[in-house]
């Protein structure tokens, strides 16, 4: 699969596919391509070439209620334009479920308030989504994908604005979804931590994708240009790097940062 937005090549001869059941993470670093690549899924940006395929469904020439009937998303963007309640941005996600007026049934209150309370959101269930937080309104949106029931689930920077616990929370909750999950992340250590498989995207293609022992430090330097050690948790024998820049560290003198009360 191919993509040009504005005269510009975004992704090249992009293939990969995820098993039913499984948490795939798409890594790389800014502008390489990882969100471009979500939208193809959810028809917000079309291919110039290539296919997106959900089973037998080809995403970009069935009708838009079936492929929202097979793909819920998180998006990174949280408009406040409307002054709807966490309860009614959650109902958004039963929307293509419903039929005639598109009246909220007893049914998809029970799907929207169980999401919520899955993703730890209910106390701001009657709160206006403009008055929460970054990371509360993050988890209002993952309730709303969740509400949808579709068998895939995409997420497009879900851990943004999140405390390291509830990020945690998050990839543990996305990790044991009965669904087919697909995350963009910024965090090979969540994603190393918690996904099935990952795909590493660089400059618009994808360089590696496999399990996430395929991080190893020499994919790291070539990827992202930094310097990484791999380690094994002690815990969970996922793999853990840690990084830093092979450049020496500046001399005490030339780093020391004080702040006085003269």
């Amino acid at each position: 699969m191919t993509v040009r937005l504005g005269g510009r090549t975004i992704l090249s001869d992009i293939a990969f596919s995820a098993e039913p059941g499984r948490f795939v993470g798409i890594l790389g670093p800014n502008g390489s391509g990882k969100s471009t690549l979500l939208r193809t899924m959810y028809r917000a940006v079309r291919p110039a070439a290539g296919s997106v395929r959900i089973g037998e469904l080809d995403v970009w020439s069935a009708h838009r209620r079936d492929v929202a009937r097979t793909v819920a998303v998180m998006t990174q963007d949280s408009s406040t334009e409307f002054d709807f309640t966490a309860l009614e941005v959650v109902l958004l996600g039963r929307v293509p479920f419903q039929r005639g007026f598109g009246r909220d049934s007893a049914s998809d209150l029970e799907f929207a308030r169980a999401a919520l309370e899955q993703a730890r959101a209910s106390e701001f269930a009657d709160r206006p989504l403009a008055d929460l937080s970054g990371g509360q309104r993050q988890r209002v949106l993952l309730a709303r994908a969740l509400a949808a029931q579709t068998p895939v689930v995409l997420l497009d920077e879900p851990t943004n604005h999140l405390d390291i616990a509830f990020q945690l929370e998050l990839m543990r909750l996305a990790s044991t979804l009965d669904r087919t999950v697909i995350a963009a992340l910024h965090d090979l250590n969540l994603a190393a931590g918690y996904c099935d498989a990952v795909v590493v995207l660089h400059q618009g293609r994808v360089v590696a994708a496999g399990p996430p022992s395929i991080l190893t430090p020499a994919l790291v330097r070539e990827v992202f240009g930094v310097h990484a050690e791999r380690f094994t948790h002690p815990r969970s024998g996922a793999p853990v790097l840690a990084f830093g820049h092979e450049d020496p560290a500046p001399r005490e003198e030339e780093s020391r940062f004080q702040c006085a009360n003269e």
